[in-house]
């Protein structure tokens, strides 16, 4: 496998599990909390989504940005001071080194991610969601597509405008390392 491809694949990853932490954070409810009205509250304002409902629209979010090659957006959802830690160890800290991962990412594959949350908990103002991904990176160019499958772990704090980011991202998958080393 190229260099090139070797980074692209984790990159992808990546975005994508940004993605899905910044949306869960966003919604700020506790997995305890129930949605709706119920028929003692007819007149009352519904309730916010919980913090899971709002992780699992991040996570869709932060797919179909990675998708759509939507850079700007992507790095949106993660916070000024956010790193991301790629499974050959390499760590990419504050925006501007994640925007240059997934812009090597946007322009080298198209990424179909698709994320299974098992576990999203949160406290105060840090949250996290665990869980495992699959992912088809179509190449820009030419050459086979790529199937990946491994876990991942976001961790989001809430902002001081209420909205959650990502701060911490972990990506792991079966086969061999193609993430170069940060600098």
């Amino acid at each position: 496998m190229s260099p090139r491809k070797s980074i692209l694949v984790p990159l992808a990853v990546l975005l994508t599990i940004a993605g899905a932490l910044c949306i869960e954070r966003s919604q700020g409810r506790t997995r305890g909390e129930k949605r709706g009205a119920n028929s003692s509250n007819a007149g009352a304002k519904p309730a916010a989504p919980s913090v899971k409902e709002e992780f699992a629209k991040l996570r869709r979010q932060w797919a179909q940005e990675l998708h759509d090659k939507e850079l700007d957006k992507i790095i949106a959802l993660y916070a000024p001071d956010a790193a991301f830690l790629a499974p050959s160890g390499g760590r990419f800290t504050g925006q501007d080194e994640i925007r240059g991962l997934f812009k090597t990412i946007m322009d080298t594959v198209t990424s179909n991610i698709t994320f299974h949350s098992i576990v999203t908990e949160s406290s105060g103002d840090l949250a996290f969601d665990s869980g495992d991904y699959s992912e088809t990176l179509v190449p820009a160019k030419s050459g086979p597509d790529q199937h990946y499958k491994g876990d991942y772990l976001i961790v989001f704090r809430r902002q001081k405008d209420g909205q959650w980011r990502i701060v911490q991202q972990a990506w792991t998958f079966a086969g061999n390392d193609l993430l170069p080393p940060s600098k």
